[in-house]
This record gives structure tokens, sequence and C-alpha cells, in this order.
């Protein structure tokens, strides 16, 4: 019975979540599959899981992530790097509130309350191309599964990389360097091969899916899906380096500094929130110089934890999963 729910499961995640507990010797049993409620007993304690949903955090914090605004109200009240930025319902607005708070182009465009970069669109160069940006955010909140207002933030474009900095009990406990889907040519396969092997070696969730935002970049490099790259050419297929949407992790969980720890946990704790996902935007996140530039782009409440282990992440990884099974059961 239990076996067959696996299989139905739509979350890999949660899958590998139940089989790792089953082999720490966690008895798990299937209490309701039409309700998906599963009962996990260590032997001391029993604990529910409802509808594959893993709550490590108390409902305040996991609002304030849901709202990327008050996220940067909150972490300004410490004095943690926040991009500038507006926010707004439609393009007038925005463009009204972008004067009088001399935000200046190039910037990016997100909406307020969405996740997993739904409607994102960086380096917006001028007015026409936030029209542009403020419609697909539009499009994509409404016809998505999260609940979303249609507002949405424009925000100046920070230089650096993109980490991800998993916090759980004000303790970093793994990060991530995440790059843009992409691509390397090897002179003898097409892109459309070239995307197709990559995927081979990802969980679905995790590929590159051909769509119409994939297809208008190779457009406008005057290329096609037939199009054969030069050996060792670098071809970048995402504006944004969303990981559920191909892109790469890289594990950064032994080099990250000390400093980029503490951001993080502060962070995580003035939102007050167990469990969550820092991302940073930073040249350098093993440097420990208090130069060093840096911003906190925003917070998730319940962060996608298999960009930190095999076989997303390029590198030794962290057992995230066991982490978490320990937590649960406390």
């Amino acid at each position: 019975m239990l076996k067959n729910y696996l299989n139905s499961l739509k979350q890999d995640r949660m899958k590998k979540f139940i089989e790792t507990a089953i082999r720490m010797g966690v008895q798990v049993n299937l209490v309701s599959e039409k309700f998906k409620i599963i009962k996990f007993f260590d032997g001391k304690k029993e604990k529910l899981l409802y509808k594959e949903q893993l709550y490590l955090n108390r409902r305040p914090g996991t609002l304030f992530t849901k709202n990327k605004e008050i996220t940067k109200i909150l972490l300004k009240d410490i004095e943690i790097n926040v991009p500038e930025g507006i926010f707004a319902k439609d393009l007038d607005e925005a463009l009204e509130l972008m004067k009088i708070n001399k935000i200046d182009y190039p910037v990016v465009a997100k909406p307020i309350d969405a996740a997993k970069g739904l409607g994102v669109t960086v380096g917006i160069k001028n007015a026409t191309e936030l029209k542009i940006a403020i419609n697909k955010i539009k499009e994509a909140t409404k016809n998505t599964y999260m609940q979303c207002s249609g507002e949405f933030l424009v925000e100046k474009m920070k230089k650096g990389n993109d980490f991800r900095v998993l916090v759980l009990n004000s303790k970093a406990i793994a990060c991530a360097q995440r790059v843009p889907a992409h691509i390397i040519g090897d002179g003898e396969k097409s892109i459309y091969a070239l995307i197709s092997t990559f995927n081979k070696t990802r969980p679905k969730s995790y590929s590159i899916i051909i769509d119409k935002e994939l297809k208008t970049i190779l457009k406008i490099k005057n290329l096609t899906l037939d199009s054969i790259l030069k050996k060792d050419f670098y071809l970048q297929l995402r504006e944004n380096a969303n990981i559920s949407a191909g892109g790469r992790a890289i594990d950064k969980t032994t080099v990250i500094s000390e400093r980029f720890k503490k951001i993080a946990v502060l962070a995580a704790d003035k939102l007050d929130l167990n469990y969550t996902g820092v991302d940073i935007m930073t040249e350098d996140i093993t440097s420990n110089d208090p130069d060093q530039e840096y911003n906190v782009i925003e917070l998730n409440g319940a962060p996608d934890y298999d960009i930190h282990e095999k076989p997303v992440i390029d590198g030794a990884g962290t057992n995230v999963t066991e982490l978490l099974i320990k937590e649960f059961m406390k």
C-alpha cells in the first residue's frame, strides 16, 4: 500500500524523504491515501505528514516570505542589504515610483508573491521592456497554482553571483551557487541534442524545458534548436539561475565564509524561520571582507533542498534529507 503511494507522489524529494526515513529506522505507515496522511514513528515520537508538505516553520514567518516586499522591510530593519526598488500594481504606477525613488535601468521585475522564478525578468533596459515584463508577470501569476496578487517589484539589477544558503535552527547547513541553464558545444551535436543529453542527468523537475522563452533567447542569438555550436562554446539558455528551469547548482558548503553564514542566519532569525533558503547576490561568497558588497534577494520558507544533493548538485553536496528527518522527528 505504501509502495503504491510512493509511486504516485508528485514530488521526487518527498519520495526520497520517506525512503530515507525508512532506511534510518523510522516506521512509516500510510494512514489515508485519499487525504495523503502519512505516519512516522521512531520508537519515541509519532509525527504526521499531510499532503506532501513538510512544516518546519511557525506560520507568521512563512507568510512573511510569501511577500517579498515585507521580507525586504524586515531585513532592512536589521541593516541587511537588499536591492533598492519599488512595488506597484501596473506600469504607470511603476514608472512614477521609479522616478520618485530614482530607480534607474537596468532593473529586475518579479511578482511580489510568487516563487520558483515565476514571471521574473532580468536586465530590463527601458520602459518598453518593462511593459513586456509586467505583462509576463500578469500572465504567469494568473495561470498558476500559487495564490498571487498580480502586484510586482521593480528592483535595481545587482551584479554578482547567485547563491542559496540553507539555514536550519540558526545554522547554515548548505550553500550552493546557482548558475543559469546552459549548454557547451562539442562541434557535433545540435542544441536540441545537447539539451536532451543534459536532461538525462537530471530529475524531470530540474530539466531544461524547451519553451517560448528559450526559443526567444535562441532567436535573439540567431540560433535554432538545430544549430550546432562550436566546440567549447558556452550558450546561456535562461535569464535567471532558477534550478527548476535547468540551472546548475555548484556546492559551496565547505567554502562559504563565516560572514555570509552569519548574514543568512540573521535573516532567517529576523523572520522567525527555523528552516529557510536565503538567496544572496555577491561576487565572492567565501569572503570575510566587511566591504565585500552583497544583497539578500529574498527568503524562501519552503525551499527545495534537493538542489544541495545528488544528482542535482555539482560537488559533494550535503545530505539535507537526513538532517530534515531528524528535525521533523524532534
